[in-house]
């Protein structure tokens, strides 16, 4: 009877935990750890990827497209037009004033309206609800729910594959969520970029 426990101690719970718990650990849980949770954090939540090609990508794209055309051709040609016109019409004072009241007034408050708020807004809130959210809900709860629970025995992979589904659903919702934020904070910008460019061409 001795012999009989000894062995199978040793060969059942040893094989056991040797064989499938820790290959468990070291394939499963290990490998999700080190390749997709720590993949996902270091290249495409932390900046390498995804905000970071973001930030080089679309603001760079952004400041050197939108506001650096706007700036050499609206700009440019309206201060050649407008200073031309002024010339021929008034005096040089108000030639040398009104073209640049209106790059002060315009410029600083086109800056500081839509760019400052573009900033605040949209990126401040994008990583507070998007990234954070998806943290401190994704990540948590999968921590929480999935493997927690599996390394103290109460589930199995089973249940990690049917508790994948709906947060990968919760996921996708948080995206279109923000997607459409974005959206409608880009129309309001725009329609307030609109409104100031009325009122300085208008003074």
């Amino acid at each position: 009877m001795h012999s009989y426990r000894y062995t199978y101690i040793h060969t059942y719970i040893h094989t056991y935990i040797h064989t499938y718990i820790h290959t468990y650990i070291h394939t499963y849980i290990h490998t999700y750890i080190h390749t997709y949770i720590h993949t996902y954090i270091h290249i495409y939540i932390h900046t390498h990827t995804y905000i970071h090609t973001y930030i080089h990508t679309y603001i760079h794209t952004y400041i050197h497209t939108y506001i650096h055309t706007y700036i050499h051709t609206y700009i440019h040609t309206y201060i050649h037009t407008h200073t031309h016109t002024h010339t021929h019409t008034h005096t040089h004072t108000h030639t040398h004033t009104h073209p640049r009241t209106y790059v002060r007034t315009y410029i600083h408050t086109y800056i500081h309206t839509y760019i400052h708020t573009y900033i605040h807004t949209y990126i401040h809130t994008y990583i507070h609800t998007y990234i954070h959210t998806y943290i401190h809900t994704y990540i948590h709860t999968y921590t929480h729910t999935s493997i927690h629970p599996y390394i103290d025995g109460r589930t199995d992979r089973r249940t990690d594959e049917r508790t994948d589904g709906p947060k990968d659903g919760r996921l996708d919702g948080m995206i279109q969520s923000v997607r459409q934020t974005d959206r409608q904070t880009g129309r309001q910008t725009d329609r307030q970029i609109d409104r100031q460019t009325d009122r300085v061409l208008s003074q």
